[in-house]
């Protein structure tokens, strides 16, 4: 579980107030159902109204919070962030402020009921699975860690950071990502329903005004293949349902589908049994590339198919004070390591090597690896090739465990129990040809009254407000290459400048060296005319013996030796003459 925030308050006999207890389990918290209790206690602590939503729940909060004794004053600093974060958003709130539905809880789903609270929506979110399933790490871009970092990611996880510690990768898991959304989403007052799932859309009747509800029931199975533990629990082949249409080329496919009936109902049809209802004003898929909602609304999705890319994602435990321990890294073939891994035959363009709450490593492995390795029992086609029958669970362990090692971990770190070893195909992506749809109701002709999803073309409104959107999309994006033009053409400038002043200088010194040099071997020339006169005197040799031109230096002549001793008997007379 994920590490919570210690108080750290020195011992004392008065036992901690009902609200610095309830901030504590809060932070503790590190699964969906504890948090979700947790927070309950919390806003009776806080004393929350009953039914508030939004920001009314956060002001709530915040008020007791900064009030109340035995907080820590960075739980303080959160809220107050969070509450300063309403007036960085454009408000949508108020008495009608408008009611979203999300479905679906992931990183992308929590991260937009986040986002819609802020504005003031009235956001209820409906998951299927009970408990965080997945537990990979991702790495992260700069600007998605300083996001996570400014909702208070370091306070609910205490070993994140948004800066780069050597070359180690930004990063973080999954199951964390959710944590830190799921806890700052219920501080704005977003409602959960974990466990269940949405079945029907139902819009308006003629005396309902303009309000859609959308039922929800709980869910008839919570198991994925991302809860399945085992090596053999592979993910659904994306592209089963989906074929090659006219001008899809040869690398993609498509998948047409019509409106369900079913799914979205008539007005005036019976409401699903057992299920309860969410008024609407707005619906949101982030249930992922198989979404079943997406299909029943008549959604068109492609898939883009790729070379063939496979990745073994490994999870070991990590100790919780490891004697020594690896920092975060990349490889490529190029590195030590990699090169390390190609002599063992791991095949590979790329690998990750990152710390969590396990040591988790995922490598882009060839398939001849696998195949070479025993770990793919044969070479079949894309459809067939990870399948149960087609791998070798013990030779992918033993691999497993040689890709450990030659990583750095000791062969007698253990792996975990969910999630030790798997395999997966990421040779194609799937996505959905339009955005998203418009719901609605016939109002003239045959079938008056039932409901629509019509692509956003078939409203002259929005298509207007789209086309408005790109023009001022790309005056922004025009605006932006403008300033990057000029700031290019700055420092175009500048590097030019400083090239010709690094020329001066250099033709400069260049001049100077030349100068210095020549009064160098001047003075060596005058040095040893020097030596060599006073090695004739001390001699005794003769004026003709040496030339006429050892009698220069510097251009000037010497006196003779008779006229030197002359000088000399001069100048010893007049200093005795001076004594006397």
């Amino acid at each position: 579980g994920i590490s919570g925030l210690s108080f750290g308050v020195a011992e004392s006999s008065m036992p901690p107030s009902p609200l610095s207890s309830a901030w504590q389990s809060f932070m503790d918290a590190a699964e969906i159902e504890a948090t979700v209790a947790a927070f309950d206690s919390l806003r009776e602590a806080c004393g929350v109204p009953s039914g508030s939503h939004g920001q009314a729940v956060l002001d709530a909060i915040l008020d007791a919070t900064s009030s109340g004794t035995g907080v820590p004053q960075r739980l303080k600093s959160l809220m107050a962030a969070l509450s300063k974060s309403f007036g960085a958003r454009p408000s949508l709130g108020g008495a009608a402020a408008p009611r979203v539905l999300i479905s679906g809880a992931g990183p992308v789903g929590l991260r937009a009921a986040v986002e819609a609270a802020l504005m003031g929506q009235c956001v209820t979110v409906v998951e299927a699975r009970a408990v965080f399933s997945r537990v990979n790490i991702l790495m992260l871009w700069q600007c998605t860690a300083d996001d996570l970092f400014a909702y208070g990611a370091k306070a609910f996880y205490p070993r994140f950071t948004n800066r780069h510690i050597g070359d180690s990768p930004l990063h973080l898991g999954t199951r964390e990502i959710q944590l830190v959304l799921l806890k700052n989403a219920l501080l704005l007052g977003v409602a959960f329903a974990y466990g269940t799932e949405l079945v029907a859309l139902q819009p308006p009747a003629a005396a309902d005004g303009a309000c859609w509800r959308c039922w929800a029931l709980r869910a008839s199975s919570t198991e994925t293949h991302q809860t399945s533990g085992g090596v053999l629990s592979f993910k659904p082949n994306k592209a089963g349902d989906y074929e090659r249409g006219a001008g899809q080329g040869l690398c993609n496919l498509q998948q047409t589908s019509q409106l369900d009936p079913a799914f979205l109902r008539e007005p005036e049809a019976a409401p699903p049994e057992g299920g309860f209802c969410v008024e609407v004003d707005a619906l949101l898929l982030a249930e992922g590339e198989r979404s079943s909602s997406c299909v029943k609304l008549g959604f068109t999705k492609n898939v883009d198919r790729f070379s063939t890319a496979i990745g073994l994602v490994l999870n070991l435990e990590r100790e919780a004070e490891p004697h020594k321990e690896l920092r975060s890294f990349t490889v490529r073939p190029i590195d030590p390591t990699g090169k390390q891994l190609a002599a063992a035959g791991v095949g590979f363009e790329f690998a990750e090597y990152l710390q969590g709450e396990t040591h988790y490593i995922v490598i882009t492995i060839k398939k001849a690896a696998l195949i070479d390795k025993g770990v793919l029992r044969a070479d079949l086609p894309s459809a067939e090739l990870l399948t149960a029958a087609n791998l070798d669970e013990d030779a992918l362990m033993r691999l497993a465990r040689q890709v450990a090692t030659i990583v750095g971990l000791p062969e007698s770190t253990p792996f975990c129990d969910v999630h030790p070893a798997k395999l997966f195909d990421f040779s194609s992506r799937a996505r959905c040809a339009a955005p998203f749809r418009v719901l609605g109701v016939k109002g003239a002709g045959p079938g008056r009254g039932s409901a629509l999803a019509v692509d956003l073309e078939a409203q002259p409104y929005l298509r207007r407000e789209e086309t408005a959107f790109f023009e001022r999309a790309r005056a922004e994006a025009e605006a932006a290459v403008a300033r990057c033009d000029a700031e290019i053409a700055e420092l175009t400038e500048a590097i030019e400048r400083s090239a010709a002043t690094l020329t001066s200088l250099t033709e400069s010194l260049g001049g100077a060296v030349d100068a210095m040099a020549g009064r160098v071997a001047t003075l060596g020339a005058q040095k040893a005319k020097a030596q060599e006169l006073m090695h004739r005197e001390s001699s005794g040799v003769q004026d003709d013996e040496w030339g006429d031109d050892d009698a220069l230096v510097g251009g000037e002549a010497l006196p003779s030796l008779e006229e030197q001793a002359a000088q000399r008997r001069r100048e010893y007379g007049v200093a005795a003459a001076g004594a006397a």
